[in-house]
């Protein structure tokens, strides 16, 4: 199923995965550390702009987005689009990833992991 690339449409998306069975979860998020922009393209409907765009993203960047997004996708942790209406005229877009995970073991081992992923996108004037 392909989801809106909008803030209902990523929860939307969370809401399915985090149903699913643990081992059908632990394959998305194997896939969106393995190839966050692949992920991406496989599982939103995106504009050929948003294509192009997502294609031309650092892979340093890409990677880190995928790491934080596979560690909230095993812990079922939020992840939030901030996506507001682009302004006018022209403006360049940026994509902020903002990790505000938090992992610890108990004295069994057992990880517990709290807090959330924050993509926010910016536009600043060109």
């Amino acid at each position: 199923m392909n989801y809106a690339l909008t803030p209902d449409g990523v929860a939307q998306m969370l809401a399915d995965f985090y149903a699913l069975p643990p081992l059908k979860l632990e394959e998305k998020a194997a896939a969106v550390k393995t190839d966050f922009k692949r992920f991406v393209a496989d599982n939103f409907m995106l504009s050929n702009d948003q294509k192009a765009y997502l294609l031309g993203l650092n892979s340093r960047v890409t990677q880190y987005f995928g790491d934080q997004c596979w560690f909230c996708f095993l812990y079922k942790l939020n992840i939030t689009l901030v996506y507001p209406d682009p302004p006018t005229p022209a403006y360049s877009k940026y994509v902020e990833g903002k990790g505000k995970t938090t992992v610890r073991a108990g004295l069994a081992g057992e990880p517990e992991a709290t807090g959330e992923m924050i993509f926010t996108i910016i536009y600043k004037p060109a």
